[in-house]
């Protein structure tokens, strides 16, 4: 739902009974950067690691993720290969030789999407387009509050946003959910847009994840104008 964990008692949890604590910041952990929302990543700074996709809320084309420890001696032991005949393992612990701190031994080198991006533009790309993304999302949280044949599962707290359309005639909850995927299927293979969908307390929602940093009102008007024409067109 991209709803944020209350890391700070997490934390609080982790360190009282000794537990590594880590943190799937896939979407969310950029938000620390951000100055309207680095709230929502309270005590962050506290995870033993951290995984952040550069190619969700970080600009980068797909696949560019980071893997962050606090002690960066622990990375070498988790994934480590005991390939002896590749290896020596006790000398290394060379940083940018992720060879011997993955499972998949040769990698891609995906900080260099990373490199380029913010060598290229203004630091202030990344806070300035999550911002964006995150108050756009919640813009589309109000539109769809307005329409009484839409609803959200939440408010959003970031860029992702869970709703789902309910038709006039009543509908049992096994209908709707039906609807829904009946709805998204025809969706994608219309090819306008992408969506996924979600299953919150046994209903099926429609799942949003507002990344393209052209997405705006208009986008999201036409979406809805879609979902309606699209149940339309199935039940006439």
């Amino acid at each position: 739902t991209g709803a944020y964990d209350p890391c700070d008692i997490i934390a609080d949890f982790c360190n009282k009974y000794n537990i590594w604590f880590h943190i799937d910041g896939a979407h969310g952990a950029p938000a620390a950067i951000t100055e309207k929302f680095s709230h929502l990543t309270k005590g962050i700074e506290r995870a033993d690691s951290i995984v952040i996709d550069f190619h969700k809320m970080l600009l980068s084309s797909a696949l560019a993720t980071a893997v962050i420890f606090k002690n960066g001696e622990r990375s070498y032991e988790t994934f480590a290969q005991k390939a002896y005949y590749i290896f020596n393992l006790k000398n290394d612990l060379d940083w940018y030789n992720p060879g011997s701190r993955t499972l998949e031994c040769t990698k891609n080198m995906m900080a260099v999407k990373v490199y380029m991006i913010l060598s290229m533009s203004d630091p202030e790309l990344f806070p300035a387009y999550i911002t964006r993304q995150y108050d756009l999302t919640a813009k589309f949280a109000n539109i769809i509050q307005e329409k009484s044949n839409f609803e959200v599962a939440g408010y959003p707290q970031s860029n992702i946003l869970c709703f789902r359309y309910i038709p006039a005639d009543n509908k049992t909850n096994e209908e709707l959910n039906k609807i829904i995927n009946d709805i998204r299927l025809k969706l994608i293979l219309d090819g306008e847009f992408y969506i996924v969908q979600t299953i919150i307390s046994g209903n099926s929602y429609f799942r949003l994840s507002v990344m393209n940093p052209f997405t705006g009102i208009s986008e999201f008007n036409n979406l809805l104008k879609k979902i309606e024409e699209t149940y339309a067109s199935l039940h006439s």
